[in-house]
């Protein structure tokens, strides 16, 4: 945008001059100080940043921690409750056994007197 001269370039009745470099007196260590401070900030920004999500994560744990150990008892008692089935079932097992074998004496008796009482009749 500056002539090649370097002159002030005249826009209106205002004078604009050339972007210059060295405009601000330039203190030693002054970019290296904002650099840090900056970095400092956005650091500061990431460790904020972090400890909600660290935060968050660990209210996740423990929810998934309780519904685990509530989901643990519930198979425990589930497993117990399985189990006195079972051994229910086997006691009517072993009922129905007995039952069908007396069933099946009472049934041969009955035969036998069946046949004892027709082989017995006057003709």
């Amino acid at each position: 945008m500056g002539s090649e001269n370097d002159e002030p370039e005249v826009c209106g009745e205002t004078q604009v001059s050339p972007p210059s470099e060295d405009r601000t007196p330039s203190i030693p260590g002054l970019d290296i100080y904002e650099q840090r401070i900056e970095l400092k900030q956005k650091l500061e920004e990431r460790a904020v940043k972090a400890e909600e999500k660290l935060a968050s994560e660990e209210k996740m744990r423990k929810e998934l921690e309780e519904k685990n150990l509530k989901m643990i008892q519930e198979k425990n008692d589930l497993a117990s409750k399985l189990e006195q089935e079972k051994d229910a079932m086997g006691d009517y097992g072993e009922r129905l056994t007995k039952v069908n074998s007396q069933k099946a004496d009472l049934e041969s008796q009955l035969t036998v007197r069946r046949i004892n009482f027709f082989n017995e009749r006057p003709e």
